[in-house]
């Protein structure tokens, strides 16, 4: 196998989440692209085929101590790879219109989580992403990468504890299959 760069896995992602052939089994979102991306960097990373197009910039450099420090806290796998998954696309953002750390502001966090919205991101994963966030700014200027700390003001949307409970079926459902009974 050839070394490959993360600009390819990323085009590879969108290509998979477009195909209708692949995804006859089941429903894809929005978040099952970046899934399938950081699935396939871990598995070139493993393989040490993963090729670097940049060189490590300050966004990389921050990201790589803060999974660190998460590190360290001694969170699960799943926890570690869930704020990968949430914060490298938001990384890629800053990237992609030039935003340092030390410029971001609220406003930038805010077209990011509602662009995320528009895609179709649920509201608990739009909850979950702010969350990540809001610990990554505060990382941040903890370690005097931002200087205003506006973690705070990040705001999630309300996430019912019974919205990913079972619906019973409608009054005109029940109403219906108790005429046929009887």
């Amino acid at each position: 196998m050839r070394p490959v760069f993360i600009s390819e896995i990323r085009q590879a992602g969108d290509q998979w989440l477009h195909d209708p052939l692949v995804h006859t089994t089941r429903a894809v979102g929005p978040s099952s692209a970046d899934s399938f991306v950081a699935a396939a960097l871990r598995c070139f990373r493993f393989h040490d085929l993963l090729a670097n197009e940049n060189p490590v910039d300050a966004l990389d450099e921050v990201f790589r101590r803060y999974l660190h420090f998460q590190r360290s806290k001694a969170p699960s796998t799943a926890t570690l790879r869930g704020l990968r998954s949430h914060l490298l696309p938001f990384l890629d953002r800053l990237r992609e219109e030039s935003i340092s750390l030390e410029s971001l502001r609220l406003i930038d966090i805010d077209r990011y989580l509602a662009q995320k919205k528009s895609d179709g991101c649920k509201p608990r994963s739009i909850a979950t992403r702010s969350r990540a966030l809001r610990s990554f700014i505060r990382y941040a200027v903890d370690h005097g990468w931002m200087k205003a700390d506006f973690s705070s003001e990040i705001r999630s949307p309300r996430v019912s504890r019974y919205a990913a409970l079972p619906r019973g079926p409608e009054w005109k459902d029940v109403r219906r299959m108790l005429r046929t009974r009887v």
